[in-house]
């Protein structure tokens, strides 16, 4: 295990130009390959192939001794692959590939509801106060309300997609955007889940990211596709990844794009500037990336059963 003390650091445009972004901490040893990550406060938490959610307690860990390996809490209910995470400041919701979708309670860490109606497994979620929205290989788009933990509308067959729902996500509570197999990313008007647009990638769709401006869909070719969300067209590609798109988070603010790929690099694309940074570090292909607001600090994982943690700070001398 290796792990640094956390410390202030900004991923945004200033801080780009002045500071170096760098691998402070890196947990290592999760035993399986990390498919899921979310983050709240000081806790991480990593959802694994075998099924189980690890909790990791990052504030516990600043004065950990060189060779120790950190405790963690372990949620154990799904039996198989833990797809998808989000998280308020109550609740974690896993996605997996026993086709449920199960509601954690964050103060006891215990199971508060599961929730069933996928036919295959459950591979996207996206959330929006109490209205949640799954997508997976049985070609829907489900919405739940977490209020009752029931299901409150499904997008499928002909109005929906024709291949597997990979990827969801909410904008501003007004847009839902999904990627799908069938090579589209497809727009949502939330209060009534009609379809607003359908937007042709040419390739798989494998992660989405949807801000103020535009939608971001990460493809099978190794090409993040652009469109504008107010026009509804094709605004342009951004170029660089060398391995499928696997992974996108959108920090809206400072406008930056987070990607991580099959090709082992996280990239963080400057989208006001048009300036790209790669991050080196992950031994296998990227399969999720979280950005945290308060902490300032990215986290990227995947196949190498490692969460690694990046900050823009200066290099110690």
């Amino acid at each position: 295990v290796s792990t640094t003390p956390a410390g202030a650091g900004v991923l945004d445009e200033s801080a780009r130009r002045k500071l170096p972004i760098i691998n402070t901490a890196t947990l290592e040893g999760l035993g399986d390959a990390v498919y899921a990550l979310a983050v709240q406060g000081h806790k991480v938490f990593s959802g694994l192939y075998g099924g189980d959610i690890q909790v990791w307690h990052m504030d516990r860990y600043v004065n950990l001794p060189s060779g120790s390996k950190p405790g963690f809490d372990c949620l154990k209910g799904h039996t198989a692959a833990v797809c998808a995470l989000v998280i308020t400041e109550r609740v974690l919701v896993s996605a997996s590939d026993d086709k449920t979708i199960i509601v954690w309670d964050l103060n006891t860490l215990r199971k508060r509801a599961t929730m069933k109606g996928h036919k295959q497994r459950v591979r996207a979620l996206a959330m929006h106060g109490s209205v949640l929205c799954s997508g997976g290989n049985d070609k829907s788009i489900r919405v739940w309300s977490l209020d009752t933990f029931t299901p409150v509308h499904t997008i499928e067959g002909k109005h929906g997609h024709d291949g597997w729902v990979r990827a969801l996500a909410i904008h501003n509570g007004t847009h839902l955007v999904s990627g799908s197999r069938d090579k589209t990313v497809k727009v949502w008007n939330m209060a009534n889940m009609m379809l607003l647009a359908t937007f042709q990638a040419a390739a798989d769709v494998y992660s989405v990211a949807v801000g103020t401006e535009n939608v971001y869909g990460g493809c099978s070719d190794f090409k993040v596709r652009v469109w504008n969300l107010h026009t509804m067209q094709k605004s342009h590609v951004l170029l660089g990844h060398e391995g499928v798109v696997r992974a996108l988070c959108l920090h809206n603010e400072s406008g930056t794009l987070y990607s991580g790929a099959e090709d082992r690099k996280v990239k963080v694309w400057n989208l006001k500037s048009g300036e790209c940074t790669t991050l080196f570090g992950h031994t296998k292909f990227l399969r999720c990336i979280v950005y945290d607001d308060i902490s300032k600090t990215l986290y990227s994982a995947g196949d190498d059963a490692k969460i690694k943690m990046w900050e823009a700070r200066a290099p110690k001398k």
